[in-house]
This record gives C-alpha cells, sequence and structure tokens, in this order.
C-alpha cells in the first residue's frame, strides 16, 4: 500500500529559505551540519514578519485575465448549522435566526447560500439586507419554517463575544422550524503560520511560488540590496505560473456556460472575424503572453 505524504514545505523550512537568502544563516561546526537560524527571539520574529508579508503577497495575487483572487484553494465551501431552538454553535443572544460566522470569513460569499434540510429538501437563499430581514422578523414575530432570506454583515455589537476578533454575522427569515445546514463558498485569507511545523494552505505544488513570495519579502528588509530585483523577478515569475496550474488544474466548466462543441483553445487575432474588443486571453482565461 503506497503511503502518499504531504511534503508541502513548513514554517520552519520557510525560516531556513528566508534566513540563507538574507544572510542570517549559519552552519555549524560539523561538516555535514545543516543550515540553522540563529536562537534569537528578535531575528525569528523578524523572519516571521517577512514570511506573513511573503504569504500574503502570494496569496492576494490577481490573476490579470480576470482581475480577481483566483486560488481555488482560497475558496472554501462553508456550512454552518441553524436550529429551531437556539442551540446550534455560534447562536448570537439565543435567537434562533441569528448567527455568527467563523473569523476567517472577512467577505460577502462567491454567489448564493444554499440551504438543506430533512428528506433531501433544499434550496438557495436570497439574500437581502439585515435590515429588510429585521423588518420580516418585526412583521412576522412567530413564524417558522425552511429558511427563505439571508442577510450578512459585521457582528459590531459582539465581535466574537468579547475577543479582538472581527467576525461577520447572518440572519435569516424566517426562524428555522427544525435544524437546517447553510452554506455558501467564500474567499478567506488564511491564519498566519506560528508553530514551526505548519505548512501553508496552498500545498507543496505552489511551495516553489511561496518560497520566491518570502525571500523576496526577507532580501527586501535584510538585504543584500542588490539582489532585491532578481528575488523579484523569480517570484514574478513562479506566480505566473502557480496560477495557471491553478487555473487548469480545476474543474474545466466551473462558472463556464457555451457550446460544448467549440474549441478549447482559439486564437484571437485583431485581424480575425471576431470583434475587435474580443479580449486576447484564451487559454483558461489566463493571457496568452503568459503560456
Amino acid at each position: 500500500m503506497n503511503t502518499y505524504l504531504d511534503t508541502t514545505i513548513t514554517l520552519d523550512e520557510l525560516r531556513i529559505r528566508v534566513a540563507e537568502a538574507a544572510g542570517l544563516s549559519y552552519y555549524g561546526a560539523n561538516a555535514d551540519s545543516a543550515a540553522q537560524v540563529n536562537v534569537d527571539e528578535q531575528q525569528i520574529d523578524s523572519i516571521d514578519r517577512a514570511i506573513d508579508d511573503g504569504l500574503h503577497m502570494f496569496y492576494s495575487y490577481t490573476n490579470p485575465a480576470a482581475r480577481f483572487m483566483l486560488w481555488s484553494f482560497l475558496r472554501p465551501t462553508v456550512s454552518i448549522n441553524i436550529s429551531s431552538d437556539a442551540t446550534a454553535p455560534n447562536c448570537i443572544d439565543a435567537d434562533a435566526s441569528k448567527y455568527r460566522l467563523p473569523p476567517i470569513i472577512q467577505s460577502w460569499p462567491v454567489g448564493n447560500w444554499g440551504w438543506a434540510g430533512e428528506n433531501n429538501l433544499g434550496g438557495e437563499l436570497t439574500t437581502t439586507s439585515l435590515q429588510s430581514v429585521a423588518r420580516m422578523h418585526a412583521n412576522n414575530p412567530s413564524l417558522t419554517g425552511y429558511p427563505q432570506m439571508i442577510a450578512m454583515g459585521p457582528d459590531v455589537a459582539g465581535v466574537n463575544v468579547g475577543d479582538n476578533v472581527r467576525s461577520f454575522q447572518l440572519r435569516v427569515f424566517p426562524k428555522p422550524d427544525v435544524t437546517y445546514t447553510l452554506s455558501a463558498e467564500f474567499r478567506v485569507q488564511p491564519s498566519r503560520l506560528r508553530n514551526p511545523d505548519e505548512k501553508h494552505i496552498a500545498g507543496a505544488m505552489n511551495d516553489a511560488a511561496v518560497i520566491a513570495a518570502c525571500v523576496y519579502c526577507g532580501v527586501k528588509e535584510h538585504g543584500p540590496s542588490e539582489d532585491i530585483d532578481r528575488r523579484k523577478a523569480e517570484y514574478d515569475e513562479l506566480v505566473v505560473l502557480a496560477a495557471i496550474n491553478d487555473v487548469r488544474n480545476g474543474p474545466k466548466t466551473l462558472g463556464v456556460m457555451g457550446d460544448a462543441d467549440m474549441p478549447r483553445i482559439q486564437t484571437v487575432t485583431r485581424s480575425s472575424t471576431y470583434p475587435t474588443n474580443t479580449p486576447l486571453a484564451d487559454i483558461d482565461g489566463v493571457p496568452v503572453s503568459y503560456v
């Protein structure tokens, strides 16, 4: 039986890579000793900040063709349970219509919320404002049933039960009559790496681009200054390759409506019969010049 290992680079290994590039690492007395970072809290803290900056830069990369953050690994489906007795996790103020979302969610969902209930029932909810949902509850205070309307907004009052964490709340109408599961796809920003054996969320396939991003941020802060432009160029090249792989490895028809008989790759030129405003991007949404 094959054992497939997760070879994604760890925080400890990222520290070594950044320290080596910035001239902050050293080797032991033995000829076979590996590179090490000084056990200096200030130096490790500085390296960790460079890694934070590098990961944030990589996660925030914008596809020039699509003009939005495209990483598939930053678009998880998040589910939350709602219940009629207000005992579901994250219920706010014992109100069966109000729930707090996980802190990793910092924006509205991609697309619509869906709901699933008993006996294979389910559907989509109509998204509206918190004010509209509050008005519906005021006009129909005793109505219960499957969720039909949903709204999201910052949890200004609760601030995650006193914690220093900014979070969102959602409210549904009507109040649930049984337990339902709500789900939606979100763009998220991962939490920082803090434990030495932690691994970034992008996976081993994107290690090269992640390393290049962190190394660039480390060299930018600690030098050598003559390496900054070279390190930035390396990152720029690797992040584009990572973006192409991310798009190509996703579902081929995700979010695409079109003629299935048409070829997947088309050459578009200004002299063709296509309109002149046809975008010159034709391979899975990635500009031809990047392929």
